[in-house]
C-alpha cells in the first residue's frame, strides 16, 4: 500500500510540475494580453518556508528487578528513563493547483530536524539479613535526535477576499523517520571478599550499581499518517503573499528496541565495585527473566511556519 502510495504521489508530482511549467510558458506567451483574457489562469500556488516544530516523543522504558544474595536479604532496583523533546527546526515546500477559485489539490514536502533529550533515573533500596537497610536514588541526562521527511498529499481550499485570506489543506501523508538516542539503567551488582580487621579477617559483602550504557542506533522506517493545516495569506499583490500556518502531522508510534553496550563497570554510589563487567551473559539473564528494554517513538509533531507564496498564471483572481 505504501509504495502505490508513493507511485500515486510522485505522478501527482510530476503532472503538477508540468502543468506549472505550461502555466508559465502560457503566462509569458500572454504577457500584453487583456486582465479578461488572464481571468482564471492563476490556478497555482508555490508556498516555501521554514518553521519551528514541537514534536510528541514522550516515551518512556521502565526496568526493575528484585533479587537477594548472601547478607542482603532484598535488593529491589529500578530505571525508569523518560524522552522529552527539543524544540526542532523544519523547511520545506508544497505545489497546489485549484481546479476552481476555492478547492484544488496540494503536494507538500519538508524535512524536520529535532533533539531528543532523555532522563534515567535510578532507584535502589537494599535491605541487610540484619534488617537495616538504605535507599539511593541518581539520574542522568543524555541526548538523542530524530529527523522526518513528510510528504503529503492533501485537499487545500482558499477563502476570502481583499488584502487577507484563508488557505486549509489536509490529506494523506507518508513518513520517513530516523531515530537514535542513548542513555544507560542502573543494573545492581554484589561482590563477597575477605578484609582483614585486626586480629582477623571478616567476610564482608559490598553492594553498588553499575551504569549500563544502552543505544538505539540510527533506525529509520516508513509509515502512512496524515496532516492538517490552517493559514492566513497577507497578500503583497496579485502575485505574492506572506503565509502564517500551523500544521498538525500524525505519525503511528513505531516501538524501538535499546542495544545493551558491552563493557567493564564502575559502581555509581560507592567506590568498592570497579570494572565489572557487563556481557552477554548478563543480557542473557535479564532475558531469561524476562525483562524487555523496549521504547515507543511517536513522531507527531506540531509545526508553526512562516513563508511566501508565489501565485503562477494571471494576476486575476475570481
Amino acid at each position: 500500500m505504501k509504495i502505490r502510495l508513493l507511485k500515486t504521489i510522485t505522478a501527482a508530482a510530476v503532472l503538477l510540475l508540468a502543468a506549472a511549467v505550461a502555466t508559465l510558458a502560457g503566462s509569458a506567451a500572454t504577457a500584453g494580453s487583456s486582465p479578461a483574457d488572464n481571468a482564471g489562469r492563476n490556478k497555482f500556488e508555490l508556498h516555501l518556508f521554514g518553521s519551528f516544530a514541537f514534536s510528541r516523543i514522550t516515551g518512556s522504558t521502565l526496568y526493575s528487578a528484585s533479587w537477594s544474595s548472601n547478607y542482603l536479604s532484598a535488593v529491589n532496583e529500578q530505571t525508569v528513563i523518560t524522552m522529552y523533546p527539543d524544540l526542532g527546526l523544519a523547511a520545506g515546500a508544497s505545489l497546489a493547483y485549484f481546479f476552481s477559485p476555492t478547492i484544488g489539490i496540494q503536494l507538500r514536502a519538508g524535512f524536520l530536524g529535532a533533539g531528543v533529550g532523555n532522563t534515567s533515573v535510578f532507584n535502589f533500596h537494599w535491605t541487610w539479613n540484619s534488617g537495616e537497610s538504605g535507599l539511593l536514588e541518581q539520574g542522568f541526562d543524555r541526548l538523542g535526535h530524530i529527523t522526518t521527511l513528510p510528504l503529503s498529499i492533501n485537499l487545500a481550499a482558499r477563502t476570502g477576499t481583499g488584502r487577507v485570506e484563508g488557505a486549509f489543506s489536509g490529506g494523506l501523508t507518508l513518513f520517513r523517520n530516523t531515530f537514535r538516542a542513548d542513555t544507560i539503567f542502573g543494573y545492581g551488582t554484589t561482590k563477597t571478599e575477605p578484609v582483614f580487621v585486626d586480629p582477623n579477617w571478616v567476610l564482608t559483602q559490598y553492594v553498588d550499581a553499575l551504569p549500563v550504557g544502552l543505544s538505539i542506533p540510527a533506525t529509520s522506517w516508513t509509515a502512512l499518517g496524515a496532516d492538517l493545516g490552517a493559514a492566513l495569506n497577507l497578500m503583497v499583490n496579485d502575485r505574492l503573499a506572506i503565509r502564517l500556518e500551523a500544521r498538525y502531522f500524525y505519525c503511528p508510534t513505531k516501538t524501538l528496541t535499546w542495544n545493551f553496550v558491552y563493557g567493564s563497570y564502575d559502581g555509581i554510589f560507592f567506590t568498592d565495585i570497579k570494572g565489572q563487567p557487563f556481557g552477554t551473559a548478563e543480557a542473557a539473564d535479564l532475558a531469561r527473566s524476562g525483562k524487555t528494554f523496549t521504547l515507543p517513538v511517536n513522531p507527531s509533531y506540531v509545526e508553526g511556519s512562516i513563508g511566501v507564496v508565489f501565485y503562477l498564471g494571471g494576476a486575476i483572481r475570481k
